[in-house]
């Protein structure tokens, strides 16, 4: 099954948007998110590109 792209995206552009100073707050709704969501907050995070792709 594919990635959920919207989840994803969601998580990307949270991710894009984490600071530091938010990263606290943040966790909570890291943990209880989808797998896609996280994947796109961590490749956002990690400066990758915008890839919903199931790599």
């Amino acid at each position: 099954m594919g990635r959920d792209i919207d989840e994803y995206r969601s998580g990307y552009e949270a991710g894009k948007d984490a600071s530091v100073l938010l990263a606290p707050l943040e966790a909570a709704d890291y943990l209880s998110a989808s797998e896609d969501w996280q994947k796109g907050y961590e490749d956002a995070t990690s400066g990758k590109p915008f890839d919903p792709s199931d790599d």
